[in-house]
């Protein structure tokens, strides 16, 4: 994406800067696909301080735009054929010291995250009018299945290894293999390749680093980044730990 209009990036800065005075832990900033649209995301942290974290943010935002001459709109959909506000939560739940849907490297053999997914597969498809309720309203609903927002149904999306898990469980009784990731190529000839990722129920958060300066060795990069980096002089830069927003906020 290209660079943030400087306006815009003022704006984001200095809510950024607000934010933090409050202890509230935002951190990713960017563009967003419709025009004058931005996304900020908070870092994971508990279900009730971040619902409490996300109604700060949107009162700064709407407070500190006029500072800088503009309007920070947050209805879903604003206008006709363009992206509105949308605001992602992704979670996870577990005990003081364990993550509850972590898979680990082998799915296939973690009973206990095996157990709690299932638990939430079951609570997803019996209880799906009650969550579908809970996001019914005017505005949303006019912005579900258009412009990016996911369609106006309840959905579960595993991914291909723990699809294959579950299949095997279903098939066998139990399930002896778990898929690994591959490579995914960029198809051209000066390249980074993403390591595949497998879908993790247990994702926290989601680093992006910065790219690198004009005449920066891989190693440097690998080195400075905020995810995990594997450089090699002869191969590919390999990239690992990804983690999904616990919420972001677009506006």
């Amino acid at each position: 994406m290209r660079a943030i209009a400087q306006r815009g990036k003022a704006l984001m800065s200095d809510v950024e800067t607000e934010l933090y005075k409050v202890d509230v832990p935002v951190k990713t900033r960017h563009n967003e696909v419709a025009p004058s649209q931005y996304e900020l995301a908070p870092v994971f942290e508990n279900a009730n301080l971040a619902s409490d974290h996300q109604m700060m943010t949107m009162e700064t935002l709407r407070r500190m735009a006029p500072k800088f001459g503009l309007s920070c709109l947050l209805h879903e959909k604003p206008f006709a054929g363009v992206n509105g506000s949308g605001k992602h939560l992704n979670w996870s739940f577990g005990t003081e010291d364990q993550n509850l849907l972590e898979p680990g490297d082998t799915p296939h053999e973690n009973m206990q995250f095996l157990f709690f997914c299932s638990a939430v597969l079951k609570a997803v498809e019996r209880y799906q009018d009650l969550l579908r309720v809970s996001v019914a309203h005017a505005g949303n609903d006019h912005r579900l299945g258009a412009n990016e927002a996911p369609p106006a149904i309840i959905s579960v999306f595993l991914g291909d290894q723990l699809s294959d898990v579950f299949e095997q469980i279903e098939k066998a009784g139990s399930a002896k293999t778990s898929k690994t990731g591959g490579l995914l190529g960029l198809g051209v000839g000066l390249y980074l390749v993403y390591s595949g990722i497998t879908f993790d129920p247990s994702a926290s958060q989601f680093q992006a680093g910065a790219p690198a300066a004009s005449g920066q060795s891989l190693a440097a990069l690998a080195a400075s980044a905020p995810f995990a980096l594997e450089a090699s002089r002869s191969g590919p830069l390999r990239i690992t730990g990804f983690r999904a927003t616990v919420l972001d906020l677009k506006f």
